[in-house]
């Protein structure tokens, strides 16, 4: 039974801390391009949009990075709307799906993410969808529904036992025991289209978002789910040690989410029972990286957050980075393991090294390559094939397998970049460009493409980065981080994850197409 609007409105209220963790943590991340691939369905340059049921903002602002002029966020939860208004300056109003409150013909478009499902009334819902839209608008509902085929018993467990047992772990996440329920008793996705098709909507289409299987198969994994959510408490308790603006700085990257993928992988690589501490401890040197770099960058944004340094300063922002290294290594020392201490700070060492080539190389057209992939070892290999050494213990083979795995995961995210998926990335599409900074799909291209070139040495960005996939630049970088995940696949023997092992080689390249 759908819940009453009060009652709906208070579990949203109750679950807003938790929010973003949840669906990066029940998604893998995923639910962010699933967002992205709604917003660019519907949206057209200039659009006056509506999300309605807008959450925390992530879908309203794909809205507004798919082309649109002006978006406005709806959600009845002041909660959830003091949550958007801190990662956008977009227009937020409280208000009610069921009675929304503007004038007919109002929006261009609308977008619906994992909303409609909790009204009372669904018929009414869409009908003052439709209301507000323009004559010819569109909408794009995102909705997750039951899977079928392969998926079905991967579905089953994930979200009716893992998701309820997250909620009970998390502040204020109790609430989620909703969640396998509100799924089970909404429409099919053919039955909610014809239904749109009564409350007045024609040409109406749906499309299965059936990609997550990977992500889903990891996740069904067991022990994962609370391994996972001790990761958090810990990474919550560790930044909070020693209150302060530095602390608060760090609180605010925890906040901003993120993959969890080195946490992960310190389970996955576990010969027994998996290290919270590592995991905390090499996520901990992760974020304090992502900290720096968007110092060092003058990146503004992080994952569609206001960076750091853009809000409170550049020293705030360097003091929050090496706090979050010093308690990553304080969390570490305290379990008495000097092996696992000195693997992380090696690792921290070749990041700071990767770091100072990347410098070196900048708006340099004619990197080599292999120097390229050996920055890439150092700024990223490194800190994965440390999360694997210290869930496993040292096993250098998959040491081994976590630095291939990292070269064809920042293959991968240096693709997305050039393709403009900054939802998979956490940074605004053309940044490496922009920014000078020689990835392959760039340096492939430089070589086909005087503009391109020009672009990257420090010229005239003018079309450039749309120049690139006129190359065949994107298409042999994408064949370069397939030979690394295969090469990673390589050193997998009898370890008792190596079927999720094996998954994440595939997933981390198939974010990029």
């Amino acid at each position: 039974m759908t819940l009453a609007p009060d009652a709906v409105r208070t579990m949203f209220d109750r679950i807003a801390p938790v929010y973003d963790l949840m669906n990066r943590v029940m998604t893998m991340g995923l639910d962010l391009r699933w967002r992205r691939l709604a917003a660019e369905a519907v949206v057209q340059r200039g659009d006056r949009v509506l999300d309605a049921a807008c959450g925390t903002g992530d879908l309203a602002i794909a809205d507004l990075r798919a082309g649109a002029g002006r978006v406005t966020g709806l959600d009845f939860s002041e909660a959830m709307l003091a949550r958007a208004r801190r990662k956008a300056p977009l227009e937020w109003v409280q208000g009610d799906l069921l009675a929304l409150p503007f004038a007919e013909s109002t929006f261009d478009a609308t977008t619906v993410g994992f909303g409609v499902r909790n009204v009372a009334d669904l018929p009414l819902a869409l009908r003052e969808l439709r209301r507000v839209l323009r004559p010819g608008g569109r909408v794009a509902i995102l909705e997750i529904t039951q899977p079928r085929g392969l998926l079905k018993p991967f579905y089953s467990l994930w979200f009716d036992r893992i998701v309820p047992l997250l909620g009970r772990v998390l502040p204020g996440g109790d609430a989620y025991t909703y969640l396998p329920a509100s799924v089970k008793r909404f429409p099919t996705a053919e039955s909610l289209a014809d239904l749109m098709r009564d409350c007045g909507f024609g040409d109406v289409e749906y499309r299965l978002l059936a990609g997550s299987i990977v992500a889903t198969q990891i996740h069904a994994t067991p022990g994962l789910a609370p391994y996972m959510a001790e990761v958090e408490t810990g990474l919550a308790r560790a930044v909070a040690a020693r209150p302060g603006l530095a602390a608060e700085v760090a609180g605010e990257a925890l906040s901003a989410g993120g993959k969890r993928l080195r946490p992960l992988l310190c389970f996955l690589t576990a010969t027994g029972e998996p290290s919270v501490p590592a995991g905390v401890a090499v996520e901990m040197v992760h974020m304090a990286t992502l900290v720096h770099d968007d110092l060092v960058d003058g990146a503004r944004l992080r994952r569609g957050l206001p960076a750091a340094w853009s809000v409170y300063g550049a020293d705030a922002a360097l003091a929050a980075g090496d706090y979050l290294y010093a308690r990553a290594f304080a969390v570490l020392t305290e379990t008495g393991d000097s092996q696992a201490v000195t693997t992380l700070s090696e690792a921290a060492l070749c990041l700071a090294r990767g770091e100072a080539m990347q410098r070196l190389q900048t708006h340099d057209p004619d990197t080599p390559i292999e120097a390229y992939l050996d920055r890439l070892a150092l700024k990223t290999g490194k800190l994965i094939e440390a999360a694997c050494l210290l869930g496993s213990g040292g096993d250098e083979r998959l040491g081994a397998y976590g630095v291939n795995l990292g070269i064809a995961f920042q293959i991968a995210d240096d693709i997305l970049d050039c393709a403009g998926q900054t939802q998979e990335t956490g940074k605004i599409p053309g940044t490496d460009l922009r920014e000078g900074t020689p990835t392959m799909p760039l340096l492939l291209a430089a070589q086909q493409d005087e503009v391109v070139r020009r672009a990257l040495a420090g010229g005239p960005l003018d079309g450039a980065l749309v120049r690139v996939a006129t190359t065949d630049a994107i298409a042999r970088s994408r064949e370069a981080a397939l030979d690394y995940a295969a090469r990673a696949r390589s050193f997998l023997d009898g370890e008792s994850h190596r079927e999720e092992l094996e998954a994440l080689t595939y997933a981390v390249v198939d974010r990029a197409g």
